[in-house]
């Protein structure tokens, strides 16, 4: 069990930068989006901010999703600790 508990204190720890660096991600990202628009903009641009795009919300939600996961795993074993 205290793995899991230590898990769940890292996940969290993790969530807690991605919503940290989540405006700066994002700030990034529009600035992409503006030069983008740029007449003489390089066209390997758009990939890199779609991917760093992708990325974020695809990091963002396996953490929640890893979170949730590790919640429900304790609660299992918190419940199969008692019932034992």
């Amino acid at each position: 069990m205290s793995f899991v508990l230590q898990a769940i204190c890292f996940t969290r720890a993790f969530r807690y930068r991605i919503d940290n660096e989540r405006d700066s991600v994002m700030s990034d990202i529009a600035t992409g989006r503006d030069l983008i628009k740029q007449e003489h903009a390089p066209q390997f641009l758009t990939q890199t901010v779609d991917d760093l795009e992708s990325r974020f919300h695809n990091t963002e939600s396996r953490a929640k999703d890893k979170f949730i996961n590790l919640k429900v795993s304790l609660n299992l074993l918190s419940f199969t600790k008692s019932f034992f």
